[in-house]
């Protein structure tokens, strides 16, 4: 990039692209992120959700933006290193995208329906091998991080726990406190408050 168009840069609103739903981390780390990066900046900074298959529709999206710094999209695992493997996605992680900064990392907790009689990992496990089909698992999508979480869970333990894919966002806890399945593995942030 020349000087000439370096200085004129930012000339005009920024977007910040979340692939995900509101209440997902990455929603949570670009809305904590916009005010500070218009503030260095010294341009507006909007956040634009599109969610949609485990955040690769609004990659696909993101794809035909043109490469200006205009639309920054925060992104994750699930998109780039996953999914592409399982579905077809439309991009291509790497020829498509470049890295800029790894802005956040969110661990994984696993949680159950309050109703389920277990108190530790063992427990769990004891109780779904006693009750096959009695638990089910979910997850924000396929190729989800929650969701390979689970399938590694499955495998480690000898378990199947057959997993459902629900809508994202914040709705997820409430579906599991309401029992609609019985486990899953989500970000800390999502599940909290209902701890």
């Amino acid at each position: 990039m020349n000087s000439q168009l370096t200085s004129a840069y930012p000339n005009r609103t920024i977007a910040l692209v979340v692939p995900f739903p509101l209440g997902h981390p990455s929603d949570f780390a670009a809305r904590r992120l916009a005010p500070r990066l218009a503030e260095l900046l010294h341009q507006s900074v909007t956040v634009e959700n599109w969610p949609g298959a485990s955040g690769t529709t609004g990659a696909a999206r993101m794809k035909h933006k043109p490469p200006d710094g205009y639309a920054l999209m925060i992104h994750g695992v699930n998109g780039f290193a996953i999914a592409p493997h399982v579905m077809k996605v439309g991009y291509d992680p790497i020829r498509d995208f470049a890295a800029v900064i790894k802005l956040h990392s969110a661990p994984l907790v696993l949680v159950v329906n309050p109703a389920l009689p277990v108190n530790t990992v063992q427990e769990l496990i004891a109780y779904v091998k006693s009750n096959p089909g009695k638990v089910n698992g979910a997850s924000f999508g396929t190729a989800t991080n929650a969701h390979l979480a689970l399938v590694l869970f499955n495998q480690i333990t000898g378990l199947n726990i057959q997993h459902t894919e629900f809508v994202g966002g914040t709705r997820i806890a409430a579906d599991l406190i309401a029992g609609k399945f019985q486990l899953m593995f989500d970000f800390p942030n999502v599940v909290v408050q209902h701890i």
